[in-house]
C-alpha cells in the first residue's frame, strides 16, 4: 500500500524508480566510506607507523568501484521492481558474497569445453561482481575500459527495463 500511494501521488514514475535506486546506492556508498574509515583506524591502531599513499590511481580505483556499485544497485532495483519483493536485496547479497561464482565457473567450463572446444571465455569478465573483484590500483587500461562498459551496460539495462516496467505496471 505504501508503494501504491507513492506511485499514485507521483506523476513521474521514472523519477520514483530513480529515487529507489539512488537510495540503495547512497546506502552502499555510506557503507563503503564507513568500511574505509574502520580500516584506516585499525591500521593506525595496530601498526607502529601508518602511511596512506593516496594518488591518482586511488581516485581512479574509487571512481571505478563507485560506477560498478551503481551498476549493481541498478540491477538490484530492477530485480526488486520485477519481483515486487525483497528478492532484489537477496540477489545483491548472494551475488556480492561470491556464492554465484560456482555457477559462473560451471558456465565457463560449459562454454569453454563444450561450445568453444578449448576457449578462454570467462563470464565474470562481463558481470559487475567479477569486475569489482578484478579491479586493483594497478589494473590495465583494457581492464578499466571493460569494467566501465560493463557498468554502463548494467546501468542502462537496470534503468531502462526497471523504469519502463515501473511506468507501465498497474498499481491498482
Amino acid at each position: 500500500a505504501y508503494i501504491k500511494n507513492i506511485l499514485k501521488a507521483n506523476d513521474n514514475r521514472w523519477l520514483a524508480y530513480t529515487s529507489k535506486v539512488l537510495t540503495v546506492f547512497l546506502y552502499a556508498v555510506m557503507f563503503m566510506i564507513l568500511t574505509f574509515l574502520v580500516n584506516v583506524f585499525c591500521g593506525a591502531v595496530m601498526c607502529k607507523s601508518f602511511e596512506m599513499g593516496i594518488d591518482g590511481n586511488f581516485f581512479k580505483y574509487v571512481g571505478l568501484q563507485l560506477l560498478l556499485t551503481f551498476g549493481m544497485c541498478a540491477i538490484t532495483g530492477l530485480v526488486a521492481m520485477l519481483t515486487n519483493t525483497g528478492l532484489g536485496m537477496v540477489f545483491a547479497i548472494v551475488a556480492g558474497s561470491g556464492l554465484l561464482n560456482l555457477v559462473y565457473m560451471l558456465i565457463d567450463i560449459l562454454v569453454n569445453y563444450a561450445i568453444l572446444g578449448d576457449g578462454d571465455f570467462s563470464l565474470s569478465d562481463y558481470l559487475i561482481t567479477g569486475n569489482v573483484a578484478a579491479m586493483t590500483l594497478e589494473s590495465s587500461g583494457s581492464d578499466i575500459v571493460r569494467a566501465v562498459i560493463v557498468a554502463i551496460a548494467f546501468i542502462a539495462v537496470g534503468f531502462g527495463v526497471g523504469g519502463f516496467y515501473n511506468s507501465k505496471r498497474d498499481i491498482h
